[in-house]
């Protein structure tokens, strides 16, 4: 019969919270699972992305859709917005002095400025020829649309990102180090359609 006394077990106590507590084994690791700065470490697997919804653009093939409204998937009235906002503000500085009025752009007329960029028409030498009387051509699609020189005006002011922001990059150049220069690529825009647009160094020229 043992000698150690131990207290008497109150109502509700369990008799296991009064059994001696057993020592914790001590966790031991093996030396090969320890790394040292020797050693290659090994990336996880990469996980796979697997969303609910498909990413990208969600186009409802059980109806028909023309090709503005495909583009403006992409091209939302939102986002043209945007742009005819930093055109415009641009615009107001870039005009200013010079042979043509500006006028400023709305929705609706940037996307024909885009359309105008992006249709598959004939390639002619020139800008200008697009706008040509010139009945060998025959090219009336282009001058349908909007005069050549609103077309010029708008090519020589389209602007893609906030002024105020340029103006605070401007001011922080030389206070990063420097980066790798980009690759060349080719121009956006009438390049697709054959439309070689060459921004010509006499801005103003006579409209068509």
């Amino acid at each position: 019969m043992s000698n150690k006394w131990t207290a008497p077990l109150a109502r509700g106590d369990h008799y296991e919270a009064h059994q001696p507590l057993k020592r914790a084994r001590r966790a031991t690791l093996s030396p090969v699972e320890w790394k040292t700065e020797k050693d290659v470490d090994t990336a996880p697997p990469a996980l796979r992305f697997r969303p609910l919804k498909t990413p990208g653009v969600q186009v409802d093939t059980t109806v028909r859709h023309s090709p503005a409204n495909l583009f403006r998937l992409f091209f939302s009235p939102a986002v043209v917005r945007e742009l005819c906002n930093y055109t415009n503000t641009y615009a107001a500085v870039n005009a200013a002095g010079k042979s043509y009025a500006w006028v400023d752009v709305h929705v609706q007329e940037f996307y024909l400025f885009l359309g105008l960029q992006h249709t598959a028409i004939m390639k002619l030498p020139s800008v200008e020829d697009y706008w040509s009387r010139n009945p060998v051509l025959g090219v009336t699609f282009a001058a349908s649309v909007m005069t050549r020189a609103r077309f010029q005006s708008l090519l020589w002011n389209s602007h893609l990102s906030d002024l105020e922001g340029d103006q605070q990059n401007d001011l922080q150049k030389g206070q990063t180090p420097p980066q790798p220069p980009v690759p060349p690529t080719a121009p956006a825009g009438p390049h697709a359609s054959g439309l070689q647009v060459i921004l010509p160094s006499n801005e103003g020229a006579g409209s068509g």
